[in-house]
């Protein structure tokens, strides 16, 4: 990398040439700056020049001339009985994705035609229709309203709605032009598309052709090295190695798995449409797809709990002493197998053996594959230490057995040590967290197994996975036991905090309290005065009982953050280990050898009809097998049933009422039908029709606006105003400057070509000077709209007003000879005329009429995302009910297990529609951030923190489901934990649901929030409570045989588990409310 100097040492050297005499360092460093930075431009243009991304531009740029050429070819021309619309081939070649895979080609031609089929009927009809301009309004409408509502559905749509749209209104155009239908122009104008189509997919298949499903394949391979990353950085974050810089990458790693989600869903669907010669079906890419899937949801939420926990930093003591230890050897041998098993992988997409010191790119040199915190220090190491590194774990695998045990051995002795020094000096038996580098020192020079020692090939495999998780996690499991064994978690005061009263109406409200401000002592005590003595004296006794109450709740509080640590990341990888080994299983089947299929002629597109992959992807199952215990595998009467149970079904069964099937009434449907006209993809849609309805207008108006319309040649301008209309106001406002800046780019650069090649070498306008240049600026402009997304309607409209202009002005002077046609800089004031004409329309309906602010829908938006997550939480806590009764008398009513499976796949599949509209709502963002408002500032900040929230809440509570299962918990865990806290519980559900219930309302309403609410006031307290007296039960029940081994077998463990996570996303209430409170105010504030 080439250094930058300073304006002085630059200079130097200058100077030294004139002698001792000093010259000004100013201008000399920033001429050598200059040098520099065009330099690097130079080696930035060269690079790219010779990079992948230049095939694409370069292919359609090609498309681009050669439709250009065909313009301009006299015996072409002749083919078309209506001459002006060979200039309609130009866009074409602009929108149909030329530079893409051939699949993605495909794809986008055959949507292109499609619409130009739909608009040839339309062309038909309204043309008939010339003398009846009401009828041709209202079927331009209808048909305008109906493409728009299916450009709605994806960018991949939109060829189809805009060739539909343009060549429906050609039909108004030109039998307004010839006096009624013609058939020569409706022939010339689909020959013109078809041509065009033509030319895209010849370029495409022969100009350094590029196959979707290799794409696909290359796409696979960079999200599995996306994963792969991520997964160490996560393990590092674990094991608290991770430093400053490398949590930088894991958040841009966590956001780009989110962004892979829509890429490969776009990859496969463009390969449906290619025949290939391959081993791989249309099912195998499928697989690949969902499991590649698995893995990022599961880093996604592995990602959003250990981030939440470290930004409160609260959790290190009591992880580092008594988890951090025992992990680090089976878990540095599991990362090993994971890098082993992403070769595999990798090797077998690649079709290729792979080195595994180079296969995978993300694949860490030293600091990922050491033994303690201070291996931070030896991170420049060459690329032949992988050898050396694996031969420092030999003695790890063979010790790791030995080395847990005397782990475990070592825990339990110092947790009995501590807890018998801590009773009798009567405080926590918790020590100071001393420094983590002190905790183990594993020496160098040791060996992975016995194979590396010897020369031989590691026997890390996908076979070795799953044993080694599984000691793990067994390991981590064994600690919380101990821990929860011990009773060491909860304060020294051994009483049930259930049964204690509550503090007095004067206690709690004595004194006025400012909003979203908690009370302290000292504040109760600045606010009680002309007292008593005594009282005085038990007010500060109080206060010494609080600060120790307070003292003992932060110490809670930091335990509850390490639990959570520990089972955040064992949920989120175990579904990371068993979605891996089904990857694993799915692509090494192709791996050379006796049983590898043979290549055959693959046809991706029928293979899709025969088995959709978007239903394969209901296969996606987050939840490892071991959570989906006996309820499902029960027999009942229901089960028997030939059909599955509906939800609705499911639901009456759990609740144990009648099903009785709801009918809707007319108006019902009515008034679904007026819910659906009024959602923002109607008005979206109603606005694009009503824009090509107000331009057609023009048409049906008075002789002025008509003739006006067609002596401007206004037919233009229908492209630009159905780009300028966007479902929200941020989009428009942001494309608003690109259009104009595109389309002057590309009428100023058509008039300078047709001036500087007129009446040259025998022609009105020489072709050979005009292709030769234009192909020079197509170049960059192709490389927008491939390559800059922000800058795709530059590129756009800049391309087609050249072609347009350049093309008319062909046609009309030198093929058709006529005399006094416009000028080339009078045509190109005439296109920016109608430009303009178009953006007013666009403007006056995006603004005035029914304005959908991108800000007002990120807002709702984020109330319905809010209301959904309350839904969920809600339908989790009616089927928790039945693994997890609140009395013990409630087992003899368990409904049948097809109802209960039912319920959990519903959950299962709330989870990704939630999470997938968490993604959808960050693309908004950026549109409501360029819009301005007379009102405050929008806080964009407070947004992301709330998506944060709700995804956390979202992964806790998806993590609950997963460990509770749906068999039932022992009868003793039931009558001792669930039965006697079963008042926590309840309070923790109903508050939860309050506050979401709070948020999604003021979201909705945007009304000011509460200063303060019931669940910022109780909830904190309470949780603390409600974790004090499980730890004390759990202490307590540890002492008795049927506790013990409820202790040891994991029962209580599943529990703790579920109480843990389940309670944690109080945090995120919290920043829920303090969010809304922002944003709308408090209601205090606002009672005008």
């Amino acid at each position: 990398m080439t250094t930058t100097s300073s304006p002085a040492s630059a200079s130097a050297p200058a100077t030294a040439q004139e002698g001792e005499k000093p010259a000004p360092s100013a201008k000399p460093g920033r001429k050598v700056l200059l040098q520099r930075r065009v330099k690097s431009a130079l080696q930035d243009l060269r690079d790219f020049v010779c990079s992948y991304k230049m095939i694409p531009v370069a292919k359609g740029a090609t498309a681009y001339i050669v439709a250009l050429v065909l313009v301009m070819l006299h015996r072409f021309d002749d083919l078309f009985p209506f001459p002006p619309a060979l200039s309609s081939m130009m866009i074409v070649t602009i929108v149909c994705n030329t530079g893409g895979t051939i699949g993605a080609c495909i794809q986008s031609v055959v949507l292109a035609m499609s619409g130009v089929a739909i608009g040839g009927l339309g062309f038909y009809i309204l043309a008939h229709l010339h003398e009846y301009h009401i009828a041709q309004g209202f079927l331009l409408f209808a048909l305008a309203y109906v493409a728009a509502l299916v450009r709605a559905q994806g960018q991949k749509y939109f060829g189809l709605w805009l060739f539909a749209v343009l060549m429906s209104f050609n039909g108004i155009y030109t039998a307004m032009l010839s006096g009624g239908y013609q058939a020569g122009n409706m022939i010339s104008f689909l020959q013109a598309y078809c041509f065009g189509g033509l030319v895209v997919l010849g370029v495409n298949l022969l100009v350094w052709p590029v196959s979707a499903e290799k794409e696909l394949r290359r796409t696979l391979m960079i999200s599995l090295d996306h994963i792969g990353e991520l997964s160490d950085l996560l393990a590092k974050t674990y094991t608290m190695t991770i430093t400053n810089e490398e949590k930088e990458t894991r958040d841009i790693l966590a956001q780009s798995l989110r962004a892979d989600f829509s890429v490969l869903t776009e990859k496969l669907q463009d390969t449906m449409f290619e025949i290939s010669w391959s081993k791989y079906s249309m099912r195998d890419y499928s697989e690949f797809v969902l499991r590649t899937r698995g893995l990022q949801l599961a880093l996604i939420s592995a990602h959003s709990g250990l981030q939440g926990l470290e930004v409160k930093g609260s959790d290190t003591g009591l992880f580092r002493r008594y988890f951090l230890p025992t992990a680090v050897q089976p878990f540095l041998v599991f990362r090993h197998c994971l890098d082993k098993t992403f070769v595999d992988i990798l090797s077998a997409l690649q079709k290729v053996p792979l080195n595994h010191a180079t296969a995978r790119p993300h694949y860490r040199q030293s600091q990922d594959l050491e033994a303690h915190p201070q291996s931070q220090q030896r991170q420049n190491t060459n690329g032949n230490a992988l050898s050396s590194r694996e031969s420092e774990f030999a003695d790890l695998v063979q010790r790791a057995d030995d080395d847990i045990e005397f782990q475990l051995r070592l825990v339990s002795s110092r947790l009995h040590d501590e807890l018998t020094a801590a009773q009798s000096r009567g405080r926590s038996p918790i020590p100071d967290t001393p420094d983590s580098a002190s905790l183990f020192n594993i020496p160098d020079g040791q060996h992975i197994c016995e194979e590396v020692a010897q020369g031989r090939e590691c026997a890390c495999s996908i076979e070795t996975i799953r044993p080694t998780w599984n000691k793990f996690a067994h390991t981590q499991q064994r600690i919380l036991s101990e821990l929860l064994a011990t009773g060491m978690l909860h304060s020294k005061r051994e009483k049930m905090r259930l049964h204690l009263p509550q503090p007095s109406i004067k206690t709690a409200w004595a004194g006025d309290r400012s909003p979203r401000q908690v009370s302290t002592p000292t504040t109760r005590k600045s606010q009680r005065l002309n007292l008593s003595v005594l009282e005085h004296l038990a007010e500060l006794n109080d206060a010494e009982e609080e600060a120790a109450r307070l003292e003992e709740d932060a110490e809670t509080e930091a335990n509850h953050h390490s639990l959570l640590r520990v089972y955040t990341y064992i949920f989120a990888m175990r579904i990371y280990v068993q979605q891996l080994e089904w990857l694993h299983e799915a692509a090494t089947k192709f791996q050379p050898g006796p049983s590898q299929p043979s290549p055959r002629l693959q046809l991706h597109l029928l293979q899709s009809l025969q088995h959709p992959w978007h239903k394969a992807r209901r296969s996606l199952k987050l939840t490892p097998p071991a959570a989906r215990p006996a309820g499902y595998e029960s027999t009942t009467g229901l089960e028997d049933l030939e059909r599955e149970l509906t939800f609705k079904e499911a639901m009456a069964v759990i609740e144990n009422r009648q099903y009785v099937p709801a009918r809707k009434t007319l108006w019902q449907r009515y008034k679904a039908i007026e819910d659906a006209a009024r959602s923002p993809t109607s008005i979206f849609a109603l606005k694009t029709a009503t824009g090509a309805t107000a331009f057609a207008m023009l048409l049906f108006g008075s002789e002025i606006t008509r003739d006006f319309f067609l002596e401007f040649a206004m037919q233009t301008g229908v492209l630009t105003l159905m780009v300028a209309i966007s479902p929200t106001l941020g989009q428009t406002l942001l494309i608003f400057t690109l259009q104009v800046s595109g389309s002057s780019l590309g009428y100023l650069w058509g008039v300078a070509l047709l001036e500087m090649f007129r009446d040259v070498g025998g022609y009105a306008f020489n072709p050979y000077g005009i292709v030769a240049l234009q192909a020079m600026v197509a170049l960059p402009l192709f490389y927008l709209l491939y390559w800059q997304p922000r800058f795709l309607v530059i590129g756009f409209l800049g391309l087609n007003g050249a072609a347009v202009l350049i093309s008319t002005e062909w046609i009309y002077v030198e093929y058709s000879k006529r005399v006094g046609f416009d000028t080339p800089i009078y045509r190109a004031g005439k296109a920016i005329t109608s430009v303009a004409v178009a953006l007013a329309i666009a403007v006056v309906l995006q603004v005035f009429i029914l304005r959908n602010p991108a800000r007002r829908t990120v807002r709702k938006t984020l109330a319905r995302l809010t209301f959904s997550v309350l839904s969920y939480y809600t339908l989790f806590h009616e089927w928790a009910k039945i693994v997890i009764p609140y009395h013990i008398d409630e087992l003899d009513g368990r409904p049948p297990g097809a109802a209960i499976t039912r319920v959990h796949d519903e959950l299962a599949k709330r989870e990704q529609k939630i999470q997938q509209a968490i993604i959808d709502v960050t693309s908004l963002l950026q549109f409501a951030a360029a819009e301005r408002d007379l009102g405050p500032p929008f806080r964009a900040d407070l947004v992301t923190q709330m998506l944060n929230c709700l995804q956390q809440i979202l992964d806790r509570v998806k993590e609950a489901r997963y460990t509770i299962g749906t068999s039932t918990l022992p009868d003793i865990i039931i009558r001792e934990f669930s039965q006697r806290l079963a008042p926590y519980r309840r309070r923790h559900i109903k508050m939860t649901k309050t506050s979401l219930h709070l948020c999604a309302s003021s979201l909705a309403s945007k009304l000011p929030f509460p200063g303060e609410t019931a669940a910022r006031i109780y909830l904190p307290s309470s949780i603390r409570d409600y974790h004090h007296d499980a730890l004390l039960i759990s202490s307590h029940l540890s002492r008795t045989p049927e506790g013990k081994e409820a202790v040891l077998n994991g029962e209580l463990t599943r529990f703790f588990a579920y109480i843990m996570t389940i309670t944690s996303i109080t945090d995120q209430l919290m920043v829920l409310e303090d969010a809304c409170h922002d944003i709308f105010g408090d209601i205090d504030s606002k009672l005008d």
